[in-house]
């Protein structure tokens, strides 16, 4: 078992909906010189999770962060990370394609719109059409 010296007021949030079986926070174990995030589950194999979970059930650990609150930050964090990732795929649609005008080149269900796996699918037959291209014009001036 770990020795927990504290949590990080503040830290912890529900990830359960009972909001008693699990929750995430950062810790100060004895053992470490850092703080780290921990996930502490009721019944866990170490008796250190369970105490974690009794600090933060007992109002040592600050202020807890509900479920419901915990759920909508991860479901904003999560649109983030998607338009993110789609718009990193619409810039190297366009680096291998200027011309291609999206959304629809890559709409393959014809419904207006470009889907992040529509998205990546045209992106990779763009990637396997350049590699297609060099190497016909290697095979042109090396004569092979």
């Amino acid at each position: 078992m770990f020795t927990v010296e504290y949590i990080v007021h503040g830290s912890a949030f529900w990830t359960d909906e009972t909001e008693s079986n699990s929750a995430d926070c950062v810790v100060k174990f004895a053992e470490f010189s850092e703080e780290m995030p921990f996930s502490a589950v009721k019944d866990d194999f170490y008796d250190h999770s369970e105490l974690i979970l009794e600090l933060i059930s007992s109002g040592e650990a600050g202020p807890v962060k509900s479920y419901s609150q915990w759920l909508a930050e991860m479901e904003a964090l999560k649109e983030q990370f998607d338009a993110d990732y789609r718009q990193k795929l619409e810039e190297k649609i366009k680096e291998i394609n200027p011309d291609v005008i999206l959304p629809g080149a890559a709409d393959v269900d014809g419904d207006g719109t470009a889907s992040t796996s529509e998205l990546e699918a045209l992106l990779n037959a763009l990637k396997k059409k350049a590699e297609k291209e060099n190497e016909e014009v290697i095979l042109k001036k090396f004569g092979a």
